[in-house]
């Protein structure tokens, strides 16, 4: 019993010295965020705004488990005449001595989930003084800060001097059709009221639903003051502003925008109306049969009658019924009816009537 208890001992004591074995010292796991890569800068009348994709990682790839803050810094000095020629490490240097910390943005306020996306997209503007356009550079650069502090490298910086801005475009009306808005406006005046040269000119659009944000609906500069927005949806109300865009020195410059433009999508419009009525006459009745409605939103049919010495149709079918044939048995002998069959829709919309004839022969006497 004595050697059993030696012997577990000396195993006890061996494992325990296994695991105590220590490899080479592994360097501590130092976490920083990865940096913002892309800036998008631009001018929207006397505001600068700058747009950018978030990366939701730290540099060896990790996900963040927070979500972080973003650093803004920058700063706003007179530019010499080579300055617009100033990029990388030149910029940079330039950045260091002048530039101040400006704003800090929380991630995610309104963002709801446990995970974390790997990217995020935010904006920031920043309002300057129209009188001093052309006469200020602006310089920014971006970092991030995690929940405990770890800070990543700054962003590469950018740049941009303002102008005047267009004018904003003005008469901004909409056409409202059953798939799509149709939206015209009128330009501003072609004077420039800029000394800078451009280089192009259009419009952006606008829309917001409710008290959301504005978005931008086309991806390319729309050269003609006229826009059809297919993205909508019956029963909802829109709202859309548009603005004039000149391109100096490879930058959008935005005007203020135009007077916003309130739309409701109401269904006021009426579906298609059933094709291919035909009517057979049968030995006691009049069966009626056609092709179906391409209405979407198709909540059935209505079947109205009139004899052919009558000039008013009488409705047969009190509500709407979705089949595509319908047996009249009320019906005489020897006499002619129309028929004229509508489709409605769940908004109460009714199609133009189909009218056709039928005809039940009456009977020879033998």
């Amino acid at each position: 019993m004595k050697k059993t208890g030696q012997a577990a001992f000396v195993l006890i004591f061996f494992l325990l010295s296994a695991c105590g074995v220590k490899g080479p010292l592994q360097p501590p796991l130092i976490l920083i965020p990865r940096k913002i890569e892309t800036i998008k800068i631009w001018q929207q009348g006397k505001r600068i705004i700058l747009k950018w994709t978030t990366p939701l990682v730290y540099e060896n790839g990790l996900a963040m488990s927070s979500w972080p803050v973003v650093e803004i810094w920058g700063s706003e000095f007179s530019p010499e005449p080579d300055f617009k020629e100033m990029v990388g490490a030149e910029l940079k240097e330039r950045m260091k001595k002048k530039s101040r910390f400006l704003a800090e943005i929380k991630l995610g306020e309104k963002e709801s989930g446990l995970s974390l996306p790997e990217t995020f997209e935010a904006s920031w503007e920043y309002p300057f003084d129209l009188e001093k356009s052309g006469e200020l550079a602006f310089v920014f650069e971006l970092r991030l800060r995690d929940e405990r502090g770890r800070k990543s490298a700054f962003s590469d910086p950018v740049l941009i001097i303002p102008v005047t801005p267009p004018l904003p475009p003005w008469n901004l009306k909409a056409e409202v059709q059953e798939n799509k808005i149709l939206l015209r406006w009128e330009a501003p005046p072609e004077a420039a009221r800029s000394e800078q040269k451009d280089t192009a000119s259009g419009f952006h659009v606008y829309r917001k639903e409710g008290s959301g944000n504005w978005s931008r609906l086309n991806s390319e500069l729309l050269p003609q003051p006229q826009f059809e927005d297919k993205s909508v949806a019956m029963g909802k109300t829109y709202f859309y502003s548009v603005r004039a865009v000149r391109i100096i020195d490879a930058m959008e410059r935005e005007s203020e925008p135009s007077e916003e433009l309130k739309i409701e999508m109401k269904d006021i419009f009426p579906p298609p109306p059933p094709s291919g009525v035909i009517a057979l006459a049968g030995e006691d009745r009049i069966i009626l049969s056609w092709e179906p409605s391409l209405s979407p939103d198709l909540a059935g049919y209505l079947i109205r009658r009139r004899a052919e010495d009558e000039t008013t149709y009488e409705l047969l079918t009190s509500e709407p019924i979705l089949a595509t044939s319908y047996e009249d048995l009320k019906v005489e002998k020897g006499k002619s009816y129309y028929y004229a069959i509508t489709a409605r829709d769940q908004a109460g919309n009714e199609s133009q009537a189909v009218e056709v004839k039928a005809s039940l022969i009456k009977e020879r006497k033998g």
